[in-house]
Parts: C-alpha cells; sequence; structure tokens
C-alpha cells in the first residue's frame, strides 16, 4: 500500500504542477513576449534544465533561437535550425505530425550549432511545436531534465501546442509583418545619398548606441544572445516607425534614424516611445530603459555633409 500511495501522491503533484503550469499561462494575456514567457513558466515549473526557443524568422526559411536556458555561452549563440535542418528526419516528422515528438538519436544537424560539449550531452530530446494553418511557426527544444521526464508529457504538450500556438502566432504577428531583412550595413556614399537627398528637409537625425541597451537586456537574462536582442530591437523600432521612416544599422550596434518633424514633430516623446515598446518585448524589463543617443542637425550643403559623415562614422 506504500507503494501505490506514493505513487497516488506523484500522480496528484504532477496534475497540481500542470494545473499551476496552464494558470499562470492563461494570465500572461496578449503580450509581444508571449512565447518568451510561456518558454520560462515551463521550464521553471517542470525543473528542465536545458532547453531553446526557436522562432520563424522573418523570410520563413529558418527559424531562429530566441531564448534558451542551461546552454553554455557559444551554444546559446550558435543556436538555430537553418534550412537545411528542414530535410532531417527529426524536423520531418515534426513537419508531417505537427505533434510533440521525443527523438532518442541525436539529430546529426546540432553539431554545428552547440559547443562540442554540450553536444556530447545530447541524448533523448523533446520537441514541442506550435503550428498554425498547417505552418510551424515556434518550437521548443528540451535536452534536459532536472529529474524526470512527466509520465503524460506528450499528452501535456500536445494541449499546449493546440492551445497556445495561435496566441504565439499572434503575439509576433506585427513583427513578422514588418521584417527586419537581412541587407548589408550601408557605406559612407549610401549614407551621402541619404543626406543629400533630405537636403532642405525638416528632419531630425539620431544616433542610437544599442551596446548599452543589449548588456542590459543580457543581464537581466543570459538566455537571451545579443544578436537576437539586436533583432527584436530592431524589429519593433521600425515597426513603431513605420515605412515613412528611415532607420540605417551601423556597425558597433549603432543605428541612424532620420525622422521626418512633419510626421513625427515631438522627437523627445517618440524616442520615449521607443524606449516604452521594450519591456513589452523583454517583460525582464521592469521599467522603461534610457536610450543612448545623439542628435545631428541636417547639414544644408555638401560640405555640411561630409562634416557630418565624419562624426557618424
Amino acid at each position: 500500500m506504500g507503494l501505490l500511495n506514493r505513487a497516488a501522491n506523484s500522480q496528484i503533484e504532477e496534475e497540481s504542477v500542470w494545473s499551476q503550469f496552464f494558470n499562470k499561462v492563461e494570465s500572461i494575456g496578449s503580450s509581444v513576449d508571449f512565447a518568451a514567457i510561456l518558454f520560462r513558466y515551463l521550464t521553471e515549473s517542470f525543473n528542465i534544465d536545458k532547453a531553446s526557443l526557436f522562432l520563424i524568422n522573418d523570410d520563413h526559411s529558418s527559424y531562429d533561437c530566441l531564448l534558451s536556458k542551461g546552454y553554455d555561452i557559444t551554444t546559446t549563440n550558435r543556436l538555430r535550425l537553418d534550412n537545411h535542418v528542414m530535410d532531417s528526419k527529426e524536423f520531418s516528422l515534426l513537419l508531417q505530425n505537427k505533434s510533440p515528438l521525443c527523438t532518442t538519436e541525436v539529430p546529426l544537424f546540432l553539431k554545428n550549432y552547440m559547443s562540442s560539449r554540450e553536444f556530447g550531452l545530447l541524448e533523448d530530446i523533446y520537441w514541442l511545436p506550435f503550428v498554425v494553418n498547417d505552418h510551424l511557426y515556434s518550437v521548443i527544444m528540451i535536452t534536459q531534465w532536472a529529474s524526470f521526464v512527466p509520465d503524460d508529457w506528450e499528452d501535456s504538450f500536445q494541449i499546449i501546442s493546440s492551445r497556445y500556438s495561435s496566441k504565439i502566432f499572434n503575439s509576433r504577428k506585427v513583427l513578422l509583418e514588418n521584417p527586419v531583412h537581412s541587407q548589408r550595413k550601408p557605406l559612407k556614399d549610401d549614407i551621402a545619398m541619404i543626406l543629400a537627398a533630405y537636403e532642405g528637409r525638416d528632419i531630425a537625425i539620431i544616433k542610437i548606441n544599442l551596446q548599452p541597451l543589449m548588456n542590459l537586456l543580457s543581464q537581466t537574462d543570459d538566455g537571451l544572445s545579443h544578436i537576437h536582442i539586436k533583432k527584436e530591437i530592431l524589429s519593433v523600432f521600425r515597426t513603431m516607425a513605420g515605412s515613412q521612416q528611415k532607420i540605417l544599422e551601423l556597425d558597433n550596434n549603432q543605428i541612424l534614424l532620420f525622422l521626418d518633424k512633419l510626421r513625427i514633430s515631438d522627437k523627445e516623446l517618440f524616442l520615449h516611445q521607443l524606449a516604452a515598446s521594450l519591456p513589452l518585448i523583454f517583460q525582464d524589463l521592469k521599467s522603461t530603459p534610457k536610450l543612448d543617443f545623439v542628435e545631428y542637425k541636417n547639414p544644408s550643403n555638401a560640405e555640411g555633409r561630409s562634416e557630418l559623415l565624419r562624426e557618424i562614422l
């Protein structure tokens, strides 16, 4: 009877943990970082030591790792699922069945995206997919649990997938509709041409240094890589600025904004709104961060443009 009682109590405790987890997720609301918060609740509730959250990228060709837990820094910065991964046996099963999956053979494709140490520790891998209209938008990969795997993990993961796939898609919809396309950084001549095109117009030219902000966000969650922090920031900034305002990505994690004052009359308010949007993406930010920026006057002639270019670059 003692063994039976312990087994019954264990089942009750497991059901209670799942219930608490679902209650937490239901309280998230429509936050832009819904997927990241769900990931944290999942890993915390079930003592998951190592896991990663992948989200489809802008052109729907691969999956970027937005958040991870437990991996070394090399793996944190490398993790992603590129084009050729889609043809692997494991991913083919995910795409075909669109259901939770446990792979007992270590996928060789992960060797390219993990440190040798982390790859060597891999055994069973659990996949939790999020699918909308037969399209895989996100997937959580779990490679290590602290103690035991819940007996009903597959059924519970299926409930999570069915219940929250649409919420993850909707929370990311604005960013997917306003993608940050990969492009080369502008050369000096490119910026000179833009400045010449803006000659005589009432615009604000603002350079923002993202590095302090990226450092701050890394401190709030060491599972976030600088690459994806920067991408998320740029996605939000471009979405808020709209197509009428130009944002250029410079070297050293800096960006250059050209704001048309006829459309954005209060640049201080606009910059505050940019900063205030970040806690919506990164919930661990408890207050609006201060942006590190420099404003330049729009030059009125070629000599002024040359001088400004030297300051900017």
